[in-house]
């Protein structure tokens, strides 16, 4: 007797539809369609960027307070006459006073940190010396006093005979007197020294006691000495420029470049002069426009 086999139809899988991409998968096999376990994937690997992002983020504050920023000098580098310990890197004081060591250290802070490449630079170091206005010292009137003679106010690196460097300045006074137009003058300079060339590297003056136009001679006058060479390195110092102070050795010759420098004063003052008019020209010019252009309206 025949048997009759019939074809038994095999059951088909139930699958499931992702509802956010639409796509079918097998629910037994995956929790979800392809692009659902994709994203997936990458959101797991996303969050172990951002981890090790906030990990070395939380390092680098940890050890931040350690870290020395750079230009800033160290307290304990600035010293006062007598310690010999880091004497190469140190500020020194003609008095030793605490409070002058802590001004001069506010200055040379305050000067390390300026931009030298900003273009206001020299102004911003201007700013820096106004620590030294005499109507604003914060120290005893015995601690600020300098004679200039035996030393500067301060000074740092490995400096000189100070009698040596302050006669480059004594030996053309009269420049000074060219450049300010007085015999009387008080103001105060920062000066850093190349080694080698005794060239100034950096000349900074102070504010006070001085106008735009003596500044701007000045600085053509300090740019152009050479102080005493060589030294161990570099060398900084600051000093007060009183004029009966630098009566005292007043050269009896005349200065050799007097009428040189009497040359350029004159050429600077008549380019300032000529600028002046020049604009008060353009002003008068302006305002006889606008007269005339308010004339023609009214017709």
């Amino acid at each position: 007797m025949a048997l009759d086999f019939e074809d038994e139809a095999e059951p088909k899988i139930a699958l499931a539809i992702c509802v956010h991409h639409n796509l079918k998968y097998d629910p037994e096999v995956t929790w979800g369609c392809v692009l659902c376990r994709s994203t997936h994937k990458k959101r797991k690997s996303g969050y172990w960027v951002v981890g090790a992002v906030f990990a070395l983020a939380a390092v680098v504050y940890l050890l931040l307070p350690v870290i020395r920023p750079v230009g800033e000098p160290e307290l304990s580098s600035m010293v006062a006459v007598g310690d010999r310990s880091t004497e190469s890197e140190s500020v020194q004081t003609d008095t030793g006073g605490q409070c002058l060591l802590e001004l001069s250290r506010g200055i040379e802070s305050c000067i390390a940190n300026i931009d030298s490449a900003s273009p206001n630079a020299r102004i911003d170091r201007e700013f820096c010396m106004e620590e030294l206005r005499p109507d604003s010292y914060q120290c005893t009137e015995k601690e600020m006093q300098q004679d200039y003679l035996s030393a500067p106010l301060y000074k740092t690196g490995s400096i000189p005979h100070w009698q040596a460097v302050r006669s480059t300045i004594e030996t053309t006074q009269g420049e000074i007197e060219e450049c300010v137009g007085s015999s009387d003058y008080d103001f105060s300079v920062r000066m850093k020294i190349n080694r080698i060339t005794g060239v100034p590297i950096d000349v900074t003056l102070s504010l006070f006691g001085l106008d735009t136009s003596q500044r701007f001679c000045l600085y053509e006058y300090f740019n152009s000495l050479h102080f005493p060479t060589p030294a161990a390195q570099d060398y900084v110092f600051v000093t007060n420029i009183k004029s009966q102070m630098l009566a005292l050795n007043r050269p009896v010759s005349t200065d050799t470049r007097k009428e040189e420098f009497k040359k350029f004063v004159e050429q600077q003052r008549n380019a300032k002069l000529y600028q002046e008019q020049h604009e008060q020209t353009l002003k008068r010019r302006e305002e006889f426009d606008r007269k005339f252009k308010s004339g023609m309206n009214r017709r």
